[in-house]
């Protein structure tokens, strides 16, 4: 396999991510994790099983993330928001995800999209983080990091992470009534 192409506006130390569909299908992104969100160069190439090719995604930010599905779709993990393509020819669209169920507002932004895993058109997992406020009787409000994790398909039973519990007694599954 030849080396990707040039990372052109990239510049200094850079995370990878990869989604290989087969061995002429392989798709690479590149971020750089210590630069500001908003400086973040876009990059997503594609390995035909000769060479390989910058994609332009018209993306914005960074790329953190990438995955397939056996059909052809691939999905980019974004930063700012998940992106997927339904096939090549097909235009990147952004994929909208509900909201936040166990905090009414983010103190700081939105979920910040990282990570994107389709095992198949019906089983996609996203991970994504973001700043809340939690009250502290000491010395006031104090931001603190909270996940989501996302996923559609097929049907899962509802899980609850009580975090002031030791870590092998926090998820638990929510039965319904």
């Amino acid at each position: 396999m030849s080396a990707p192409p040039e990372v052109g506006p990239l510049d200094g130390i850079v995370n990878l991510g990869l989604y290989a569909a087969s061995e002429t299908d392989v798709h690479l992104v590149a971020w750089e994790p210590f630069k500001p969100r908003d400086q973040r160069q876009p990059y997503l190439a594609h390995f035909d099983g000769k060479a390989w090719a910058q994609v332009e995604t018209g993306i914005p930010g960074g790329l953190m993330s990438v995955s397939g599905t056996p059909s052809g779709a691939l999905f980019i993990a974004a930063g700012a928001a998940l992106y997927k393509r339904e096939s090549a020819a097909a235009a990147w669209k952004p994929v909208p995800l509900p909201a936040l169920l166990f905090s009414s507002t983010p103190a700081r932004g939105a979920v910040w999209i990282h990570t994107v895993r389709a095992i198949s058109e019906d089983d996609v997992w996203v991970e994504g983080t973001y700043r809340v406020k939690l009250p502290d009787p000491k010395s006031g409000d104090v931001e603190a990091r909270a996940s989501a994790l996302y996923h559609w398909g097929t049907p899962m039973p509802t899980l609850y992470c009580d975090a002031r519990e030791p870590a092998e007694n926090a998820l638990s599954i929510v039965e319904k009534p």
